[in-house]
């Protein structure tokens, strides 16, 4: 079942590809229902390895990680910059933090993780954390022109080219920092060591294929 909803994850993602090429911002059901799909797979992923009670912890204890670390920007402007979310992110929690974007990176560092596992089946656990948070970093870094250019989710105050990329650059190794923190909520893995394959690998690069993309086209049209 993990399998398929991997691929059906993969496959909704790259339609996301059509967005790249209409107003910002349109077609706003589009991104609930990705990172609803993108939570089911990765709950899904997680049941499958660890039993669905590890995975009830271990999903509760992540969202609310990042949820903390993206509040605590959102209110002081730490770690995070002086991040505004917008209309366009989605329904808020105590009207501070949108709901989806702990969800999101969540599922994102849930995927990363379960694809360094098979990547690297040897690695220790803080070389697999490590690894798992580079991903989930170098992922992230990728969709900045996506999430904040086309789905309009947050605006950095100031945007301006320097300090803007300053601030960008210092959210997403503070949120580097916390996914490797994270990582370690995840039981060790044994059973997916020993498996041959994993369908996780096909979501990932599909964001990626995505995310790319739409950084490419902000390039192209700001040139």
């Amino acid at each position: 079942m993990s399998r398929w909803l991997n691929i059906g994850l993969a496959v909704w993602t790259l339609t996301g590809l059509a967005l790249l090429f209409v107003e910002p911002a349109k077609f706003g059901w589009w991104s609930p229902a990705w990172i609803l799909l993108f939570l089911i797979s990765a709950y899904a992923g997680l049941a499958t390895r660890f039993g669905i009670g590890a995975a009830r912890i271990s999903a509760g204890a992540v969202i609310v990680g990042f949820a903390i670390v993206l509040a605590l920007g959102a209110a002081t402007g730490w770690p995070t910059g002086p991040v505004r979310f917008t209309e366009n992110s989605g329904p808020r929690i105590a009207g501070l933090l949108p709901a989806l974007l702990p969800i999101f990176a969540f599922a994102l560092l849930t995927i990363s993780h379960q694809a360094c596992s098979v990547w690297l089946p040897s690695a220790s656990r803080p070389i697999l954390c490590a690894a798992s948070a580079s991903v989930f970093l170098a992922t992230l870094a990728n969709g900045v022109a996506f999430l904040a250019g086309n789905r309009l989710w947050w605006l950095w105050n100031p945007w301006n080219a320097t300090a803007g990329t300053l601030t960008a650059l210092g959210a997403l190794l503070s949120l580097g920092v916390v996914a490797f923190g994270l990582a370690f909520v995840f039981p060790p893995d044994t059973r997916l060591k020993t498996s041959s394959r994993t369908s996780a690998a096909l979501p990932l690069a599909a964001t990626n294929v995505l995310f790319v993309a739409a950084t490419f086209l902000f390039a192209l049209r700001g040139s």
